[in-house]
């Protein structure tokens, strides 16, 4: 099973200010580069450290904690005391650990946070943060909570937020914050300025999938669209060559026949062809598609071979087959071969329990954000008989990651349900209101589909929403390079510009003064 990452009422546990149990612990003090910042012409340092963070926001009697790693590094001191000061965090999610990089130059918050950061006045003072989620990276919960048998009970993102609230809380709280983050992180990010306004000044909420769901077949539907969408490089010929060719396969799949079945695993050199012979492997096999297919992930600029939709389309349409049914199929034959490397491909539905129980997983995050999965989010991307998924229809249905989440962490299919209602309730979905918060979204990505867009009937005109026309999974928040399409840098431009408006309106509103905090301020619920 495939789970593309992203990424997915009471009283608070935050306390008020002299109350809020936390203590920076030095780690690694300074990190520094072999590169001067290209707009301070400083050296870079990064530092990293470690917030002592409350492991249950949700009840006054847990005195427990939890390590969080974080980052932090000075763009700009200010002239002097009376300089505005300004902090940007960069909200984490799933995936595997951060690294200092994220403070330098990399995928998460490079172009909108830190090189808006030369957008503010020249006085001013600005620092810049990366906050790791919870149960990722190194910021987990010690070992006698992970020996448990509900060790997962302290993940969840009404947890991170609350994170994220006591953090700016307990760090500087003179600051005008300002949160980023793409895919999960925007989410993040999106859903801490909601809820804590007081605290957070404004949000860049990056393709992140406000509405929560529990199938999203619209995500392959979208990579659908791409492969014949002419302004990335893909063609009607391109979408019809793969969604033929796994229809071709579909058929022999569902024939039964013993001899056709081994000779297409064979065809896709699969290092046990018998495994195909199994009903699981076979939808696994093609239910997820036959060959990956970047859709969220697309580089106009990359220069490998099949590396973007356009080299992927040029590719397959090249590709020589045979005269009939066959001749998509062997296409698909020959695209796997070149992506997997001339390796033999091992395929085995039985093994994603294995997995996700290992220690790998935990490590890498995946176990985590399968967790959330199952207890907040949904996001299970199937491939149906009635959807415009270009892969084997009917091959990925949902019961294969509902009884996973039963398998895994014993929650039901009932329980998905409910859990992923009970988000769009306390968030909003959709429905979210805040018009502090940007919400970008590239139209080639697939998780734009649950995402707050522009033209949208079910999202507020209130929200400040736009489309990047071309654009990838929250491609802008990269590193500007010359080889951007100028709809990536006017994205940019435009996130600067509007957050410098944010600012400009709020520098003399409480939201910017000190806070703090008490427990019946707040609405949340565990």
């Amino acid at each position: 099973m495939k789970l593309n990452l992203i990424f997915l009422a009471g009283a608070t546990a935050i306390q008020s200010q002299n109350k809020l149990r936390h203590t920076h612990a030095h780690v690694n003090s300074e990190a520094q580069s072999a590169l001067a910042d290209p707009l301070t012409k400083q050296r870079i340092v990064v530092r990293e450290d470690v917030f002592d963070q409350v492991l249950d926001h949700f009840d006054e009697s847990n005195t427990d904690t939890l390590k969080q790693r974080y980052f932090r590094r000075q763009f700009a001191a200010g002239s002097d005391e009376d300089s505005p000061r300004y902090a940007l965090l960069c909200c984490g999610g799933e995936g595997p650990p951060l690294t200092k990089s994220v403070l330098t130059n990399s995928v998460h918050c490079t172009g909108d946070m830190l090189e808006f950061a030369a957008s503010l006045p020249e006085n001013s003072r600005v620092d810049f943060y990366a906050l790791e989620h919870r149960y990722y990276g190194t910021s987990f919960p010690d070992d006698s909570v992970m020996d448990g048998s509900d060790k997962w009970k302290y993940l969840s993102s009404r947890q991170a937020i609350n994170d994220v609230a006591a953090f700016i809380v307990g760090t500087d709280s003179e600051a005008t914050w300002v949160t980023f983050g793409g895919s999960y992180p925007g989410m993040v990010a999106g859903f801490s300025r909601s809820k804590f306004p007081d605290v957070i000044s404004a949000s860049v909420s990056n393709s992140a999938p406000m509405q929560a769901q529990v199938e999203m077949k619209e995500y392959n539907d979208v990579v659908a669209r791409d492969l014949a969408d002419a302004d990335v490089g893909g063609s009607k010929e391109c979408h019809d060559i793969v969604s033929n060719g796994h229809d071709a396969i579909r058929r022999i799949l569902e024939s039964d026949s013993t001899r056709d079945i081994l000779n297409l695993a064979e065809q896709f050199n699969f290092c046990d062809p018998e495994s195909l012979l199994e009903v699981n492997t076979r939808h696994s096999f093609a239910g997820d598609g036959v060959i990956y297919i970047m859709a969220q992930e697309n580089d106009p600029s990359c220069t490998t071979e099949v590396c973007d939709i356009s080299k992927l389309c040029e590719f397959l349409i090249a590709a020589e087959g045979k005269d009939g049914d066959d001749d998509n199929l062997n296409k698909l034959a020959a695209l796997a071969s070149l992506q997997n490397g001339g390796e033999c491909v091992r395929v085995n539905a039985d093994s994603d329990f294995e997995y996700y129980s290992s220690n790998a997983a935990v490590v890498s995050g995946a176990t985590s954000w399968l967790y959330q999965t199952c207890n907040e989010f949904g996001f299970y991307q199937t491939c149906t008989s009635d959807s415009s998924c270009p892969y084997a229809k009917g091959f990925h249905t949902l019961d294969r990651d509902l009884d996973l989440c039963e398998k895994v962490f014993n929650i039901t299919a009932d329980e998905v349900y409910a859990n992923v209602d009970a988000s769009n309730e306390f968030y909003g979905g959709w429905g979210i209101v805040d018009p502090k918060i940007i919400f970008v979204n590239g139209d080639v990505d697939p998780w734009s589909a649950l995402a707050v867009t522009e033209g949208n009937p079910a999202v507020s005109e209130e929200n400040f929403a736009f489309w990047v026309e071309g654009a990838s999974h929250h491609f802008w928040t990269h590193e500007s390079l010359p080889t951007d399409k100028e709809n990536v840098n006017q994205a940019r431009e435009k996130i600067w510009a509007k957050l410098t408006d944010f600012l400009t309106s709020s520098s003399s509103s409480s939201s910017s003064s000190s806070h703090d905090f008490h427990r019946d301020q707040f609405l949340f619920e565990g």
